[in-house]
């Protein structure tokens, strides 16, 4: 029943040869049972019959056995059990010994291999290094030892070594494929007790006690091989790696002293450790991921183009661990971390959103276990280029899982994935920088921005606008620029971005903004404004402004390049002319009588006929109102401002600006109302 009721054997009666002896017919009567169980049992259990103080023998023939025998015997234990394994089924010595068993109380233990710990473990071998498998028993059950009330106490500190020692036999058997081994005490010779088991010709396990002299391994064949050689301490569960060894026939064995030793020598096949590194989100391959091996051997190997890593020539029945990893910061791309990651971040931290194991990694920029807005402000700043601050890992690589072990190796091992994530990367989506075609961004150009005329000392308002109405949680701005032609001054938000978390990075010739929100912009118009001013560090006549990147949540990527045409004042267009307004600054009264300071006078002079455009703009680069917009013949012209845009509503102060556009060259003026 103990068996039984784990699905695991069926065990037929105890004490099945008392019966017998008591009833002689009981062989057939049990035969009767075991055949009607056998065919009853809807979980189809091994079966077996339990002895009392001898074998099971007579029943291994049958064919409803699942044991070649299933003994209960205390002497001898080694050699009755290779006897037992003649009928190709697993052989079970059971309560071969009960540790510090005392039935009487009279102090003296009364079950053979029991008194000691180790002449319990020795017996606990003898069966082992027969191939076979046992059942032992501890102090007390309910029918033994009466001194001690109720059940088998499995924490009786007196028991403990005694129960570590059978814990170190599981675990030695773990470490190799121990149902490939089979007994074969012919091999050893040499003084004490000497027992081995061998796999085939390719590993052997030999079981040395009683002695401190050589015992020698014979295998029984002339050809030269090379076979590693590990000693494990039956007392303490340690193995002690003592190299490797060409032989032709044999090897000798040497034990530290006369306790129980076991020595594992295996052929040294050449085994390899093989898989792929892939990307969380994607499976994309992660090229030049670092592979290291770790152990009695140590290798470091980068991952293929395709992610591909295989170790190669390891040595079997060693200990092997492999870490996986990637430099900080290598393989970023331009689209990799972005303000969209950023949004994302705070969007999980404020509970608008969750993420999966691996996005959950990427988002916590400073590794403290949770996810706040200050982690979607280390991936913001990292977003523009800018240093991680103390604390923040944003650009690392995290591969999971941390480690493989292999305890040991034992064959090869194919499918020894990792898979990685960037902290920052929180979208996904990654690919190798090199692979732009896999990313899934849209690429078109930005249109708003054209080529320029500007003047020396003049401000210059770079406006970024929105088309459309996508949901926009984030954006990212790089943009290159002639440091000794442009100074750049501010950054101006609209109403369009007035509730954007922004950040910049403002380094000779690039400027970098990144900008996210939690609640998604879905209104087009002017988003943001880059103020710069021209300044005269240069003796060029032609300039740049290069916008690299205007990106919009992970999907828009806007680019543009404007030629600007320096202009100082000798060196104004034949063709046009755009004057500065007089009076400046001019106060605005509502007088609707055109005289004093309260309106502005507006002077141009075009040489060749064309369309002419003047237009005033606020300073975040809003139409405030159009002159004219038709063609005009050469001549001088002046125009009349009293401060109102279209609507005829008074304008407030502030700094105002004003452009002559004519067959797409254009002269911005800055004025000041009061």
């Amino acid at each position: 029943s103990r068996y039984g009721a784990y699905n695991v054997v069926f065990i037929l009666a105890g004490e099945y040869d008392e019966c017998s002896t008591s009833h002689p017919n009981s062989f057939f009567d049990w035969q009767e049972i075991a055949n009607a169980v056998n065919e009853g049992d809807p979980y189809n259990r091994m079966i077996a019959i339990h002895p009392s103080t001898r074998t099971a023998e007579e029943f291994a023939v049958k064919n409803w056995i699942d044991f070649g025998d299933y003994m209960q015997i205390y002497e001898n234990l080694h050699e009755l059990l290779l006897q037992s394994r003649d009928h190709n089924k697993p052989v079970i010595n059971s309560e071969y010994a009960y540790f510090l068993r005392d039935k009487d109380g009279d102090g003296i233990v009364d079950k053979p291999n029991s008194a000691t710990r180790e002449e319990f473990r020795y017996a606990s071998w003898d069966i082992a290094m027969a191939g076979g498998y046992f059942v032992t028993g501890f102090r007390a059950t309910y029918q033994g030892g009466f001194n001690y009330n109720g059940p088998f106490n499995v924490n009786d500190p007196e028991s403990y070594l005694a129960v570590v020692d059978l814990q170190n036999i599981k675990q030695f058997f773990n470490q190799c494929e121990w149902w490939k081994f089979n007994p074969d005490d012919n091999l050893v010779n040499g003084q004490g007790v000497h027992y081995c088991l061998k796999n085939g010709t390719d590993e052997y396990i030999v079981y040395i006690r009683n002695t401190n002299n050589a015992v020698i391994l014979d295998f029984g064949t002339s050809s030269p091989d090379e076979y590693s050689i590990k000693r494990y301490n039956t007392r303490d569960g340690s193995f002690n790696y003592l190299g490797n060894y060409s032989t032709t026939t044999s090897l000798s064995l040497f034990p530290p002293n006369d306790d129980d030793w076991i020595f594992y020598i295996s052929r040294k096949p050449s085994l390899n450790i093989s898989g792929n590194i892939i990307y969380y989100s994607n499976s994309r391959p992660i090229q030049d991921a670092t592979i290291k091996l770790l152990g009695n051997q140590t290798q470091t190997e980068l991952s293929n183009f395709d992610g591909y890593y295989n170790l190669l020539n390891l040595n079997h029945g060693e200990n092997y661990t492999i870490k996986v990893s990637k430099p900080i910061g290598e393989d970023i791309g331009l689209f990799t971390i972005t303000a969209y990651d950023a949004a994302i971040t705070a969007q999980t931290a404020i509970l608008m959103r969750n993420l999966t194991f691996f996005e959950a990694i990427a988002a916590d920029a400073n590794m403290d276990g949770n996810i706040h807005t200050y982690d979607a402000a280390l991936i913001l700043q990292y977003s523009v280029g800018l240093q991680n601050i103390s604390g923040s890992h944003v650009g690392e690589w995290v591969l999971k899982p941390d480690s493989k072990s292999y305890q040991p190796l034992i064959s090869d091992q194919t499918g020894q994935d990792f898979t990685g994530t960037i902290i920052g990367n929180v979208r996904g989506g990654w690919s190798q920088p090199t692979n732009l075609s896999k990313i899934n961004i849209s690429f078109k150009p930005y249109k708003e921005l054209s080529d320029l005329d500007v003047y020396l000392d003049d401000e210059l308002i770079i406006p970024l606008k929105i088309k459309g109405t996508k949901e926009i949680l984030s954006a990212n701005i790089d943009l290159f620029y002639d440091p000794n032609v442009l100074q750049f001054e501010d950054i101006i938000k609209t109403k369009l971005s007035k509730n954007f978390q922004l950040v910049l990075n403002n380094e000779t010739g690039r400027l970098r903004v990144g900008l996210y929100t939690i609640e998604p912009l879905c209104v087009p118009g002017t988003f943001i404004n880059l103020k710069f001013k021209v300044i005269n560090e240069s003796t060029a006549q032609k300039s740049y402004l290069k916008l690299e990147k205007f990106q919009l949540n992970n999907s828009v990527y806007m680019h543009a390049q404007s030629e600007l045409n320096i202009i100082r004042e000798n060196e104004l267009p034949k063709e046009f002319s755009l004057s500065q307004n007089y009076p400046n600054p001019f106060i605005i009264t509502g007088n609707s009588m055109l005289s004093g300071n309260d309106h502005t006078l507006i002077n141009y002079k075009i040489s060749k006929a064309g369309k002419v455009s003047i237009i005033i703009y606020n300073y975040l680069g809003q139409k405030i109102k159009t002159f004219i917009n038709e063609e005009k013949e050469p001549g001088s012209y002046t125009l009349h401002w009293d401060g109102r845009n279209e609507n005829g509503e008074l304008i407030s102060s502030g700094i105002y600006y004003y452009r002559l556009l004519l067959d797409k060259k254009t002269i911005i003026r800055k004025m000041i109302v009061l």
